[in-house]
């Protein structure tokens, strides 16, 4: 009796491992899942999607029929999450994540960005066109090179925009994303030139000047900056602010000084570049 149970103990114990190893196994999707993010400005983009292949097929027009919704990729529908409003088309877009669909055609595409994330590819009967959130058409693009796995790329990017791009076989589109990083970089700089130390009124100034806003305030700033620490960089940021203001004199003036702490610090590389301003604003006297 003892014998018996012990046999059906190693019996049991034995399926167990067995099935947890069974359970253990791992297949190669077909259309592997894909993430990518990309910081933009100050913009959070991230895009969730499953891409399929060509293997040997046609695809648009064929295996992604013309004319049809289509996920934009394979699986679940492709997602695309923003952190911030962005406009797209000429049209805000809340911050927030979307489905991306696409109707793929000859000569043009249409865009969809709606608002339910829990379909599985099209949705069927459950997608509703009422929850689209934004619609718009784009021109495809036909490329030499061929794509055989489909792609969603962040391209071209800069401190306001970006390019969504995606690619499959020899079919390009692409559209553009374009942000508010001006606008919440000077919130920012209003909410923290209260009480702040001198490095932060030196970058808000050199931010000012970089961008060509308003160099009276950028001069205010940075003047606050030199009360708090007489610096050859920081005097050096004073001169080019007078400078895009197109007060020379003063512009030279002040970057003498600069120079005369520069060489007193040891600065070479400082010393070099004022002197080479110095001599090229003297000309344009």
């Amino acid at each position: 009796m003892q014998l018996k149970k012990s046999l059906f103990c190693l019996f049991v114990a034995n399926f167990a491992l067995w099935s947890t190893s069974q359970a253990q196994i791992e297949i190669p999707k077909k259309s592997p899942y894909s993430k990518i993010f990309q910081k933009v400005g100050l913009t959070d983009i991230s895009i969730e999607y499953s891409r399929p292949s060509a293997k040997g097929r046609k695809v648009f027009g064929h295996l992604v029929p013309f004319g049809d919704l289509w996920r934009t990729g394979a699986n679940a529908s492709t997602k695309i999450k923003f952190n911030k409003q962005v406009k797209i088309a000429g049209q805000e877009l809340a911050a927030g994540q979307y489905a991306l669909y696409t109707i793929p055609n000859e000569q043009e595409w249409e865009i969809i960005l709606h608002k339910n994330t829990t379909l599985w590819g099209t949705g069927g009967k459950d997608y509703k066109e009422e929850e689209n959130v934004l619609r718009f058409s784009v021109t495809p693009q036909k490329i030499l090179d061929f794509t055989e796995t489909f792609q969603i790329t962040i391209e071209d990017i800069s401190d306001e925009q970006c390019l969504i791009v995606l690619s499959w076989e020899k079919t390009r589109i692409n559209f553009k994303i374009n942000l508010e990083t001006d606008l919440d970089v000077l919130k920012s700089i209003d909410k923290a030139m209260s009480g702040v130390q001198a490095n932060t009124y030196y970058s808000a100034a050199s931010y000012y000047l970089e961008k060509k806003l308003d160099l009276d305030k950028a001069l205010s700033w940075i003047n606050l900056a030199l009360a708090q620490k007489n610096s050859y960089w920081m005097l050096r940021k004073k001169a080019q602010i007078l400078k895009a203001k197109n007060k020379i004199d003063q512009a030279i003036k002040v970057n003498t000084e600069a120079l005369i702490l520069a060489e007193k610090a040891g600065k070479e590389m400082y010393m070099n570049s004022i002197k080479k301003e110095i001599t090229t604003w003297k000309k344009a006297e």
